[in-house]
C-alpha cells in the first residue's frame, strides 16, 4: 500500500468519525433542560420562599433550597416569557445567595467568594488500606472526583454545607455531611459489601448517572478477578484483561496481549511502578500476578495519561496490596496449578503495615504423580510490601517482587526465566492542594535457554535480559474544582543483554553486542472541567533517549557450571567494554482527551495520542510464546516506533443498562519484523535481519451490559483489522498481521443465587489466527523442504470456548472480627470440550496436528483468618 493510499484511508476514517460525532451530538441534544424554559409569572408582594415554592409547584421547575437560608425579602415583579435564570438572578439579587445548576436541578447555596479545600484519604474500614478510584460526589459540585493511586483526594469548593456520597465497586455507598467553612482534612472509611464478593465487573452507580469522570482508563476489581477463573482454576489478571473489548490473544493459553492492533511488546506492564518485561509463567498459561497480592489494576488502551510513556498501545498499571493496618491475618489458597500463602498485619497500628505472599506452581508435583505432561515445569512468586505513615504529610512505601520459572523437557531442552522488581516511594503533601510522589525503581528480567542440558562437555546456554534503574517524580496540584494540574519527570537507565553465550570459547565474535540507554522524560497535563458538560484533559510528554552500543570484550571461558546459580548467571560482568556507536533521539508526544455530557444518560468522548517507543522486542511473532526474547534499544540502525491514535466513543446509561460504542484508527511507523528464516542465536548482526515499515489498525468496539436483581450480563464485541507493509517482506505487498483477529465476541453472565452462592460464565468466539503455510515441497539433499507463499494468507479455524465457575462462600465475612473466612470455587475451563488447534504441522503436508487440552475441571479453595 502506498503512503498516498494510507493517507486516503486516514481521511475516510476521520470523515466517518466526524459523521458519528455529529449524529451522536444531534441525538443527545434533543432533551430540553429546565434552564432553557421561558415562563410568565406574576410575583407581587410575595416572600422569597413563596416565590420559589410557586416556581416549583405551579411550573414544575426543579429547585432545591433550605428555607432556613432564605432572608426576609419580598418580591414584586411581573415576568413575561422570562428564562428561569433571569428570574432567579432577580429574586436573589443582594441576598447573599446564588444558585448552581447540577443534574437538571437548581440548587440554592450561599454566595461566598472564599474557596476552601476538602482533602484526605479514602480507606477500607476493615484493613485501613487506601482505596484507589473511589468516587466522591455532591450535587452542589458539578463534577465527581476520584481518589488517586494512593487513596488521596482533594476537592476545592466555596464555603457552605455539603452532603457527599462516596462509592466504590464492592463497597457500601457512604453519605457524609461536612461543613466546609475552612480547609478541612477528612479521611473516609468505606465498608465492604458482604453479598457482592463476586459481582460482575460492570457496576452501576445511581448517584452520579453520566457525570464526567476525572479518571481515565478502566479498572479490574478484586471481585471480578476472584470470580472468573482461567485454566486450572487460577485467578489471572492477564486472562481477565483479554475479556475486555479491543484486546486479543493469538492462541489458547497464551499470555500475550494485542491491544487495538498493536504488537505484544507495545504494552507497558507495571507493578507498583516497576516495569515487568515478561508477565508470564508456564509459557503464558499463568501470569506473574498473584491475585492475593493485588489491590487494583488500571488499564489504558487509549486516552493514555502523559505520565506514562515508552509504549504504543496500552498501559497496564498494577498496584499491590498494602497490608492490614489493624490486625494480623493469614490468607492463602490452592488450585490445580498453584498454591499460595500470605501474611499481613500492622507494623504500628493505624500507622504502618506489611504484606508478604508466596505462590508456587504445582504442575511438577502433579506430573511426578500422574505423568500428565512430557515436560517438568515449576514456578514461584514472592511479593513483599511495607508502608509507614511518618506524619500527616509524609508516608513511605517499599515493595518488591521476584519470580522464577524452571522448565525442562524430555529431550533435555531447558529454560529458566524470571523477573525481579523493587520500588521505594515517598508520598509528600506540601499542602492540601499539592501532592507529590517520588520513586526509586529497579527492574530486572533474565532468560536463560539451555539447548542440551544433558551434555555437560558440550554445554550451550543462551542468555538474554534487560535491567532498569529509574528515578521518577509525580506531582498533582488541585488548583480548584475545575482544574487539576499534573507534572513530573522520569529517568531510566536501561542495560541490555540482547543475547550471549559464555560457553563458547570464541563467543566474543558471536554474541549480540550489549547496549546501554538513558531514557529521560518530562510531562505536563491539565484536567479541565468547563461547566457540568465538558471535560478536556490535554498534556505533553517530551522525551530524550540516548543509546550506546558496545563492542564486547568478554573474558572467555565457561561461566556456567553446576556450582553457579541463576542469579549469578543473570549478572555476568564484562571487562573493558568499548563503545561502538551512539545515537540520541528527541520527541514530543502530545495527548488529548475530551468528554462531553450530551444528557443525563449520555456521554461522548474523543481521544488523540501520539506515542513513541524506543525499546524493541526481537522475536518470532509466529509463536504464541518464545524463549528467544531479545530486547534492544533504538539505535543508528533501528529507529523508534511511533503511532498516532484517534478514537471516539459514546456511552449511554439508563436504568442499570449500559451501552458503549468505541471506534479507533491507529497508524504506526517503524514497525519491525524479522526476515524469513532469520537467525537470532549466535548472530551479532541480528539488527541487520530486521525490516521496518508501517501498519494500520482500525476497529469498532461494542459493549452492552444490563443488571437485574441478581443477574448481570455483558455482551462484548470487537471488529478490528491490522494490515502491515514492511520493506522487502512479502514481496513489498501489504499483508495482515499474525494477530489480526477481525471478529471477537465475548458473553459474560453472573448470577447471585444467595449471599453465599454465585455462578459466573464466559463464552468466547473469535476468528482464527492468520498463519503462513507451505504451498508445496521440493526435495534437496535427501530432505523434504517446504515452499512458502505470501505471509499470513491462511487462517486457523474459528475458535470458541465456554468457561464457568461456581463460587461457594461457606462462612459469611465478619467485618472487624477475627475468624475463619473461606470460599470454594469450582470451575470448568472449555466446558463444551472444543478441540481447538494450537499449531499446524508442516513436516508431512500442512495439517492440524495438535489440539488444546479439552475440558479441564478444577477446584480452588481460598481462606483467611
Amino acid at each position: 500500500m502506498t503512503i498516498h493510499k494510507l493517507l486516503s484511508d486516514k481521511r475516510l476514517w476521520f470523515k466517518s468519525i466526524g459523521l458519528s460525532i455529529y449524529l451522536l451530538i444531534m441525538f443527545g441534544a434533543a432533551p430540553l433542560h429546565a434552564q432553557n424554559i421561558r415562563i410568565s409569572v406574576n410575583l407581587q408582594n410575595v416572600s422569597l420562599e413563596s416565590a420559589l415554592t410557586r416556581l416549583v409547584t405551579e411550573y414544575n421547575i426543579p429547585i432545591s433550597f433550605n428555607p432556613a437560608l432564605l432572608p426576609a425579602k419580598r418580591i414584586s415583579r411581573l415576568f413575561i416569557k422570562s428564562s428561569i435564570r433571569d428570574i432567579l438572578d432577580y429574586v436573589f439579587f443582594d441576598t447573599g445567595l446564588t444558585y448552581r445548576y447540577a443534574d437538571s436541578e437548581f440548587i440554592i447555596v450561599e454566595d461566598v467568594k472564599d474557596e476552601f479545600v476538602l482533602s484526605g484519604h479514602v480507606r477500607d474500614s476493615e484493613t485501613g488500606e487506601n482505596i484507589i478510584g473511589a468516587t466522591i460526589f455532591t450535587k452542589t459540585v458539578n463534577n465527581e472526583i476520584e481518589s488517586n493511586n494512593y487513596g488521596y483526594y482533594a476537592l476545592t469548593s466555596f464555603k457552605g454545607d455539603y452532603i457527599f456520597s462516596i462509592s466504590h465497586i464492592g463497597y457500601k455507598l457512604k453519605t457524609v455531611y461536612i461543613r466546609l467553612h475552612a480547609s478541612t482534612i477528612a479521611d473516609i472509611l468505606l465498608e465492604k459489601k458482604i453479598d457482592t464478593l463476586h459481582e460482575i465487573k460492570v457496576a452501576y452507580s445511581e448517584s452520579n448517572d453520566m457525570l464526567l469522570s476525572p479518571r481515565q482508563g478502566f479498572s479490574l476489581t478484586k471481585n471480578f478477578i476472584s470470580a472468573n477463573r482461567s485454566l486450572g482454576g487460577e485467578a489471572d489478571i492477564i486472562k481477565d484483561i483479554r475479556l475486555q473489548t479491543g484486546v486479543v490473544g493469538n492462541t489458547e493459553g497464551s499470555g500475550s496481549l494485542y491491544v487495538r492492533g498493536g504488537n505484544k511488546d507495545q504494552n507497558l506492564v507495571l507493578m507498583d511502578e516497576a516495569t515487568v518485561y515478561n508477565p508470564s509463567h508456564l509459557f503464558g498459561l499463568v501470569s506473574i500476578f498473584n491475585a492475593g497480592a493485588i489491590s487494583n489494576v488500571q488499564i489504558y488502551k487509549d486516552e493514555m495519561p502523559a505520565n506514562f510513556g515508552g509504549r504504543l498501545s496500552s498501559v497496564i498499571d498494577v498496584t499491590m496490596l498494602e497490608g492490614n493496618k489493624y490486625d494480623f491475618h493469614v490468607k492463602g489458597g490452592i488450585n490445580l496449578l498453584s498454591g499460595n500463602i500470605g501474611v499481613e498485619g500492622p507494623i504500628e497500628k493505624d500507622k504502618g503495615s506489611y504484606l508478604l505472599t508466596f505462590r508456587r506452581g504445582l504442575t511438577d508435583i502433579i506430573n511426578t504423580k500422574f505423568k500428565l505432561f512430557n515436560i517438568k515445569a515449576s514456578f514461584y512468586d514472592l511479593n513483599a510490601k511495607l508502608n509507614y505513615t511518618i506524619n500527616a504529610n509524609n508516608r513511605v512505601f517499599l515493595s518488591s517482587y521476584t519470580g522464577y520459572d524452571d522448565l525442562i523437557s524430555n529431550n533435555a531442552y531447558k529454560n529458566n526465566w524470571g523477573n525481579t522488581t523493587a520500588t521505594l516511594r515517598w508520598n509528600h503533601l506540601f499542602n492540601s492542594r499539592l501532592f507529590s510522589n517520588l520513586s526509586a525503581i529497579y527492574s530486572d528480567y533474565t532468560n536463560k535457554l539451555d539447548i542440551d542440558a544433558r551434555k555437560i562437555d558440550k554445554k550451550f546456554n543462551w542468555i538474554t535480559g534487560i535491567q532498569d534503574w529509574s528515578l521518577k517524580g509525580d506531582f498533582s496540584y488541585y488548583l480548584n474544582q475545575e482544574n487539576t494540574l499534573k507534572f513530573g519527570f522520569n529517568g531510566i537507565y536501561h542495560r541490555f543483554t540482547p543475547g550471549e553465550s559464555p560457553d563458547i570459547t570464541d563467543s566474543i565474535h558471536l554474541n549480540i553486542p550489549r547496549a546501554g540507554s538513558l531514557d529521560l522524560a518530562l510531562y505536563f497535563s491539565h484536567n479541565l472541567f468547563i461547566g457540568e458538560k465538558l471535560q478536556i484533559n490535554y498534556g505533553l510528554r517530551s522525551t530524550l533517549f540516548r543509546t550506546q552500543t558496545y563492542n564486547s570484550l568478554l573474558q572467555t571461558g565457561n561461566y556456567l557450571n553446576q556450582n553457579k546459580g541463576f542469579a549469578e548467571v543473570a549478572d555476568i560482568q564484562r571487562q573493558d567494554d568499548e563503545i561502538h556507536s551512539s545515537k540520541t533521539f528527541i520527541n514530543f508526544e502530545p495527548r488529548a482527551f475530551v468528554q462531553y455530557r450530551l444528557s443525563k444518560y449520555q456521554r461522548l468522548h474523543l481521544a488523540f495520542d501520539f506515542n513513541v517507543q524506543y525499546l524493541q522486542l526481537v522475536q518470532n511473532n509466529e509463536l504464541s510464546y518464545s524463549s528467544l526474547e531479545t530486547w534492544m534499544p533504538s539505535s543508528v540502525i533501528t529507529a523508534p516506533q511511533k503511532s498516532y491514535l484517534t478514537s471516539v466513543g459514546y456511552k449511554f446509561q439508563f436504568h442499570k443498562f449500559i451501552l458503549t460504542i468505541d471506534g479507533y484508527y491507529k497508524f504506526m511507523y517503524n514497525q519491525l519484523t524479522l526476515i524469513d528464516h532469520a537467525q537470532i542465536i549466535l548472530n551479532p548482526m541480528v539488527e541487520h535481519q530486521l525490516r521496518a515499515g508501517n501498519s494500520i489498525a482500525y476497529g469498532t468496539e461494542l459493549s452492552i451490559s444490563k443488571s437485574w436483581n441478581k443477574l448481570s450480563s455483558s455482551i462484548l464485541y470487537t471488529y478490528s483489522n491490522v494490515q502491515m507493509k514492511i520493506g522487502n517482506i512479502n514481496g513489498n505487498k501489504k499483508y495482515q498481521a499474525n494477530y489480526n483477529i477481525p471478529h471477537d465476541l465475548r458473553f459474560l453472565v453472573s448470577y447471585q443465587f444467595t449471599a453465599r452462592l454465585s455462578i459466573n460464565s464466559v463464552f468466547v468466539y473469535r476468528t482464527g489466527n492468520p498463519v503462513t503455510l507451505p504451498l508445496g515441497y521440493y526435495t534437496g539433499e535427501g530432505k523434504r523442504i517446504p515452499i512458502f507463499g505470501d505471509r499470513n494468507t491462511f487462517r486457523f479455524p474459528n475458535y470458541n470456548r465456554l468457561d464457568f465457575s461456581l463460587v461457594l462462600n461457606p462462612k459469611s465475612f465478619s467485618t472487624g472480627k477475627r475468624g475463619w473466612e473461606s470460599y470454594w470455587v469450582f470451575s470448568v475451563y472449555n466446558a463444551l470440550n472444543k478441540k481447538s488447534p494450537i499449531f499446524f504441522s508442516v513436516e508431512k503436508g500442512a495439517r492440524l496436528d495438535n489440539v488444546s487440552s479439552g475440558i479441564v475441571p478444577s477446584l480452588s479453595y481460598n481462606f483467611k483468618f
